[in-house]
This record gives C-alpha cells, structure tokens and sequence, in this order.
C-alpha cells in the first residue's frame, strides 16, 4: 500500500465493507425470518473487527512495502513459461496503465539479467485493474535468483523475484 495514501485507503475499505456488510443484511432481512439474531452478532463483531483493522492501518504510517510476485521455474535449453500474479489491491495510489518491467537482475552481483522483452504482463480482471499476470519466458536463462521492478511508469506496482533452476 502507497504509505502516503495509506490512512485514506484504509478508512475507504472500512467504509467499502460496512456497506457491503449492510446491504447484505438488508437484503437477508427482506426474507420473513431470515435475518436472526445470530446474523447481528457475526455481523457485529466483523464490523468490530473491521473498524479495529483500520485503526491498525492507519496508524502503521509509511512502513508499507510494495506486493511481490514469487515465480518459479526450469530455464536454459528446452525452459518454458512461468507465471504468478502480482495482487494490486491497496497497493497503489492510482489505477496503473500499461506495466512494464525494470531490470530483472540476477542476485549474485553476476551482471546476469532477464530482458524485459521475455516478461509480459496482463490484466488478470480488466474492470478492476487489480492484479496483473506476470508470465515468463525462462528459454535460454541462466540458473539463479532474480529481483525486478514493475512500474507503469509513474508509480512503483510491485517486485517480482525469479528463481530459474
């Protein structure tokens, strides 16, 4: 989560749960008899939860890191794809246009590196923009760890680590 939008965003998915949390006990209460007393505790307690939660955030300042994507997967002769997803909610400050990759650098301080024309990236919901696919071409790539940036080029959107056997 962007650590200068960090209490704002956490007092909006307070606001987001309530509301969903409402509206499902609304429409539960339209139905004769549906809608117990058990219902009001549960929901009682999540929304205690919930609102606990958001103080957390809130006052956790700028410590927030940003969301990491663990791929694994053989390289060298006859190496595949591998792919993970990079989750986005609460993590950025806007919604992010085209992803692109900077550098994914091997960790040994070899100079080795990934090309950023070998990793691609799509939406995985293309309403939302929340998360994004991050798919590997591991063809011909040495063995070793790997660290790279995902920008789009105004915001930081995530690190992806690479483990190539």
């Amino acid at each position: 989560m962007s650590a200068h939008n960090k209490p704002v965003n956490a007092v909006g998915k307070f606001f987001e749960k309530t509301a969903k949390r409402l509206g499902k006990a609304r429409a539960k209460s339209k139905q004769p008899g549906a809608y117990k007393a058990d219902d009001f505790v549960a929901d009682m307690i999540e929304h205690w939860t919930d609102s606990v939660q958001a103080w957390f955030d809130m006052a956790s300042g700028g410590a927030a890191s940003p969301p990491m994507c663990f791929i694994t997967g053989a390289g060298g002769v006859g190496g595949g794809n591998a792919s993970g997803t990079l989750s986005l909610v609460d993590a950025v400050a806007a919604l992010p246009t085209k992803p692109d990759l900077i550098g994914a650098k091997a960790t040994d301080g070899s100079g080795v590196v990934i090309k950023a024309n070998k990793v691609t990236f799509a939406f995985v919901d293309i309403t939302t923009l929340d998360a994004i696919l991050v798919t590997v071409d591991l063809g011909g790539a040495a063995a070793g760890n790997y660290e790279g940036l995902v920008t789009d080029g105004q915001q930081l959107l995530g690190t992806i680590v690479l483990q190539v056997t």
